[in-house]
């Protein structure tokens, strides 16, 4: 959810990964604006089990599977905060290790990528990168105790939290 707008990023349909992006908006009850609008742009190669967030007006999509191949990549898009419109999308610099089922969360202007599993090796790295440099340098810090995937992720007060997940 972004300003006023909540949004659907890829997936799969039961035959098909996808790389559509949907959105509504979100009435100031909680409920849901009425029909869904498909975005008009959509970022390459479809995928499910990818990681999603918005920051300051910029939707990022990170890994992911598509029944054929792991990505690694990060790609970017400016949203039209009067409409929720998702514009033209870019690349980032490519975190390590392709994997789908990881968790993705942005705190105090830094990307994060947390776990998530290749189809046989299952993580437990964090990498960041700042939002203000997404073409430049991924960074890694300290590791958590349990590889996983799947699994949720949020962070608050300068605390990343991971909570249930995958890890066989």
């Amino acid at each position: 959810a972004y300003n006023g707008y909540l949004y659907v990023i890829g997936g799969y349909d039961g035959t098909s990964s996808l790389n559509s992006i949907e959105y509504t908006t979100i009435n100031s009850n909680g409920s849901l604006g009425g029909s869904w609008t498909i975005n008009s742009t959509s970022f390459t190669n479809a995928r499910y089990g990818l990681g999603a967030v918005v920051y300051n007006g910029t939707m990022y999509v990170l890994g992911g599977y598509d029944n054929t191949s792991y990505y690694n990549d990060v790609q970017y898009a400016s949203i039209n905060t009067a409409t929720g419109a998702v514009g033209t999308w870019a690349y980032g610099t490519s975190f390590t290790n392709a994997r789908y089922g990881l968790g993705a969360v942005v705190y105090n202007g830094n990307l994060y990528v947390v776990g998530g599993v290749n189809g046989s090796t299952y993580y437990n790295d964090v990498q960041y990168i700042p939002t203000s440099n997404i073409g430049g340098t991924w960074a890694v810090t300290t590791s958590f105790n349990t590889p996983r995937s799947l699994f949720g992720v949020a962070a608050y007060n300068g605390y990343l939290y991971i909570t249930g997940g995958n890890s066989s």
